[in-house]
């Protein structure tokens, strides 16, 4: 299709939708609008006479009636009918019934009255054909107009867009054949100010642009068979069946040999396949494939031998304007002297990676080694803690130890009291079932009864079985948090309870700080399972509830002080926070309150690893933060901060 028809079609569309807009929507409101305004005349018209006769009528006179009437109707050749109807609906005129042809007859009606009197109803009947087809001959005649307009109008735009756009268009169509073939000199549609004339600047300006570089062409090839000639690397071009088509003059100078002596060869003929099978392989598949290759190495001639070559080469695949594979090109280089420097210097590499390689293992043996002993140290110094709150730990057991015995003893002496009031009674009771019941044994057996006290034993057994239970319960406790503090955990992390783990360190160490502290504790229920080592952050909790409680025991201020434990989750981080009431720590010491054998305690009495074990384990092993807060003479505050996960 033409780029004529291309825009003459569009135009006849859109044309036809104006047209079919106008005669649906804008004639045909034209027309009900001409045809309701010839009624509304006629039916003026029709009153008029009914005015005019009513004085005739008044006075009776129907041949005045039939004069009007009859001229009326001469006047109005499209009334099919004219009638005259008393009130009584008597004809008046005409006297005789009309014969009206059937049709589209509109039949129209006014009084005809005199002093407010009705006289009778003129009623007449139109054609209606005949009574609007003046105005649909011009509504029909300016449809024409307008459709003619269109087309003309069209025929016209389709006209200038030929001599405007299509003809400059087909010159320049020309103007690309020829200068597809080379002809650089073509005569090119005068330039104009609209984009046509946009179209053939930009032509020209192709023009000049295509031959200029053509000329660059010229002299770039010229620029690269000199460089190829001077090169230290060699070029090369294959056909499609990979076989070399050009050389430069460099490769004679490599492999001692004319270029056009391998001409024809393919590279798998001079040495590539003898090289190295799995090599060779790999490169024809990349080949057959069409792929690029980069740095593709192998020798040319014996190994080792004195003609031996190391020749490196890379090529691309090219293709022609269709898109149809022509062949290679590429670049070629000799690498002899580069490839076996590389292999001495691999040489070499090898070697050193061996002795890294025996000075890591030894390495990580010493560090696993180091590892072990940090593990046993700490578990030393933790099982050192735990023995030096023994002596409390086992008062902690003994308290309730001694009222469950007391229990015991008590629910001992109820039993021995207890068991002949049952034997007795069973008897008394099976005697009185057999009817060998006596009185006297009975009130022999009451006497007993409250000789023995058995209102006063089944009032104290069940507290006593109470408390004893509690006992037992507070030493289960305190053993298993004993249980859970010493032990010596694994190396890998685990999923910890910090609240329960907290809670179990001060269970362990109650008798460190229960005489000198009140010890408050806010535990976040949503803290999620931390991933830690949990016998070492228990030991890191129990040397910071220590300190606590030895700076408010030397603080001088009036006891129990309160030592406060509070765990919070903060975004990814779990926090633990442990502060007293003691004096607090003064910011030269916070500089180095971490710092390995620093102590602020008396000799014999510190050893400055307490704080330094505490900073190894949060910072070091776990990741996290360990800060020293608070204002002096108000207590310390120790925060805690590790990743959840």
């Amino acid at each position: 299709m033409s780029i004529r028809s291309k825009l003459l079609i569009p135009l006849l569309l859109l044309a036809a939708c104006v047209l079919a807009s106008m005669h649906f929507i804008a004639f045909d409101t034209l027309k009900k609008t001409l045809v309701a305004e010839r009624i509304s005349s006629e039916q003026r018209a029709l009153s008029l006479l009914a005015l005019a006769i009513a004085p005739d009528v008044q006075a009776s006179d129907l041949a005045k009636i039939h004069e009007t009437m009859g001229e009326s109707k001469a006047q109005h050749s499209w009334w099919r009918s004219l009638t005259l109807t008393s009130p009584a609906g008597l004809r008046l005129y005409p006297l005789l019934q009309s014969n009206t042809q059937p049709g589209s007859n509109l039949r129209l009606t006014a009084p005809v009255s005199a002093a407010g009197r009705r006289l009778g109803e003129l009623s007449m009947e139109v054609d209606q054909e005949t009574l609007v087809a003046p105005a649909l001959s011009v509504v029909y005649g300016l449809e024409v107009v307008v459709a003619l307009i269109l087309i003309l109008g069209t025929m016209a735009v389709v006209g200038l867009q030929t001599r405007m756009v299509i003809s400059p268009l087909r010159r320049l169509v020309e103007a690309s054949n020829l200068l597809s073939k080379g002809q650089y000199d073509v005569v090119l549609p005068p330039s104009s100010a609209d984009e046509v004339g946009n179209l053939v600047s930009a032509f020209e300006i192709m023009r000049s642009s295509v031959a200029n570089r053509e000329a660059a062409l010229t002299e770039s090839e010229g620029r690269f068979r000199d460089l190829a000639e001077s090169a230290s690397d060699w070029f090369w071009e294959t056909d499609t069946d990979y076989r070399l088509t050009f050389v430069s003059d460099r490769i004679g100078a490599i492999l001692g040999v004319k270029p056009s002596a391998i001409l024809g060869y393919t590279y798998f003929d001079v040495g590539l396949s003898d090289f190295d099978a799995d090599l060779a392989r790999t490169h024809a598949d990349d080949l057959a494939n069409h792929r690029p290759f980069r740095d593709l190495m192998f020798h040319i001639g014996p190994v080792d031998g004195k003609d031996e070559k190391i020749v490196r080469i890379s090529g691309m695949p090219f293709y022609d304007q269709d898109s149809a594979f022509i062949g290679y090109r590429g670049i070629g280089a000799d690498v002899t002297r580069e490839a076996r420097a590389e292999e001495r210097a691999r040489q070499a590499q090898l070697e050193l990676a061996d002795q890294h390689a025996q000075l890591e293992r030894l390495v990580e043996e010493r560090t696993e080694a180091l590892k072990q002993a940090q593990i046993e140290a700490l578990q030393a110094s933790r099982m050192a803690s735990v023995g030096q709150l023994a002596a409390g730990i086992a008062h902690e057991i003994n308290t309730p130890i001694q009222y469950v015995g007391d229990n015991l003893a008590f629910i001992q002496s109820a039993a021995e009291a207890v068991f002949p009031l049952l034997s007795e009674a069973r008897a008394l009771a099976e005697s009185w079932r057999v009817g060998e019941g006596d009185a006297g044994k009975t009130e022999e057996f009451l006497q007993h009864y409250d000789a023995a006290g058995l209102d006063f034993l089944m009032e104290e057994t069940l507290p006593a079985v109470t408390q004893s239970l509690e006992g037992v319960a507070q030493v289960a406790r305190i053993v298993l948090s004993m249980k859970e503090f010493s032990h010596p955990g694994t190396s890998q992390k685990t999923a910890v309870d910090i609240n329960r783990a907290l809670d179990s360190t001060l269970v362990v160490c109650r008798n460190t700080w229960k005489h000198v502290a009140r010890m408050e504790t806010r535990f976040d229920p949503a803290l999620p399972l931390v991933n830690c080592h949990p016998g070492e952050m228990n030991q890191v909790f129990l040397n910071l509830i220590v300190n606590a409680a030895h700076a408010i025991e030397e603080s001088g201020k009036p006891l129990p002080g309160t030592i406060t434990a509070e765990t919070a989750l903060c975004g990814d981080w779990a926090e633990i926070r442990i502060s007293d009431s003691g004096t607090g720590i003064s910011d030269e010491i916070a500089q180095h309150i971490f710092d390995p054998f620093f102590t602020t305690k008396e000799v014999g009495k510190g050893t400055g690893q307490g704080l330094a074990i505490c900073y190894d384990v949060v910072v070091n092993k776990h990741g996290g933060q360990i800060v020293v807060g608070g204002e002096p003479e108000h207590g310390a505050i120790f925060t805690i901060r590790i990743p959840v996960g």
